[in-house]
């Protein structure tokens, strides 16, 4: 008896040459998404060429390398604490109001002392108060300016007139107050410059809030019946 083989199929063939030869050049495959298509496997050489870009483009910028050293000052400065200080920041040196000059190169304030001293031993306050205030005062700003941009009426008016208030004070003079007052430790210095600069997001916030509001997704959402807080909070 005699049968009829049917002839290989010659895409399937090339498929399979195509494989091998991505194999042997060292690729990796998925394997066939069609006849004679095949779909890349290895997509890390593409992430390191990208991230390669970033850090050439990034050492291009003149202001990224100058923010670089001052955030590596700092972090020395608070590491090393009094131990890399030219002069002793809590005693005074013989002469006061002195100019910069080589034996102090930020001079001297009007007690006698020595100001790069101080600024350096400063330092491991400014990266603790700083990056916490900062928090502190982002998610006040965000939750006041969204909370005044969708509610509106009286909320809005109230809150707005407080903002308005907080901003016509001078921050130095309301620093001043609130150090003068409670004290300066570390937990008023965060409390008082959280304060200070939550009424600056909290109008940013408001305004972004206004024009999304007038947006079809949020009128849509009330059309469904959501509240006001899934909208706030998740469109």
């Amino acid at each position: 008896m005699s049968m009829n083989v049917p002839p290989p199929d010659a895409s399937g063939a090339a498929a399979v040459v195509e494989v091998e030869a991505a194999g042997a050049a060292g690729g990796d495959v998925i394997g066939e998404a069609g006849p004679g298509t095949l779909v890349p496997l290895d997509m890390r050489a593409e992430r390191r060429q990208a991230a390669r870009e970033r850090r050439r483009l990034l050492l291009r910028r003149p202001g990224f390398i100058v923010g670089v050293i001052i955030l590596a000052f700092w972090i020395v400065c608070a590491v090393a604490g009094d131990r890399i200080t030219p002069y002793d920041p809590l005693t005074p040196v013989d002469t006061s109001s002195l100019r910069p000059s080589s034996d102090h190169l930020m001079g001297t304030d009007q007690i006698g002392y020595d100001v790069l001293s101080r600024v350096m031993a400063g330092a491991r306050d400014v990266l603790v108060v700083a990056p916490i205030a900062a928090t502190l005062s982002i998610a006040l700003g965000a939750l006041l300016g969204l909370v005044m941009g969708y509610l509106r009426g009286w909320v809005d008016e109230i809150l707005s007139r407080l903002v308005e208030v907080l901003l016509s004070i001078p921050v130095v003079l309301m620093a001043l107050l609130i150090t003068a007052t409670l004290g300066s430790s570390r937990i008023v210095l965060i409390g008082t410059v959280a304060v200070l600069f939550t009424p600056i997001v909290t109008r940013t916030v408001r305004a972004a809030v206004l024009s999304e509001a007038q947006l079809d997704y949020v009128t849509s959402a009330r059309l469904r019946g959501e509240n006001g807080l899934f909208v706030m909070t998740r469109e």
